[in-house]
């Protein structure tokens, strides 16, 4: 979990509290879009309380920005192994 853009030290339940926030957040963007979804929606789907799920994510759009941290860092291992391959080929490089 971020506070601040800091990773913070979380307990494992946290964490699969979170990530189940997150998840059914995802999924419930997907399927009814962004704008019909609730945070009370989102809470329902991953069968957590409403505020337990504004204590990880105070809104809507932090859920997205979660989902964007945690995609860029997913990301960065495979970007700097890109940019380390020496060829110069953009194709070979992507």
């Amino acid at each position: 979990m971020f506070k601040n853009n800091v990773p913070s030290k979380v307990s494992p339940k946290a964490e699969v509290t979170e990530r189940k926030i997150l998840d059914a957040a995802l999924e419930m963007f997907r399927s009814k879009g962004f704008d019909e979804t609730t945070v009370r929606d989102i809470a329902a789907a991953a069968e957590v309380a409403t505020g337990a799920a504004y204590y990880y994510y105070p809104s809507k759009d932090a859920i997205v920005l979660a989902f964007y941290q945690q995609s860029c860092a997913e990301m960065q291992p495979r970007i700097e192994d890109a940019l380390a391959k020496s060829s110069k080929n953009l194709e070979d490089r992507l």
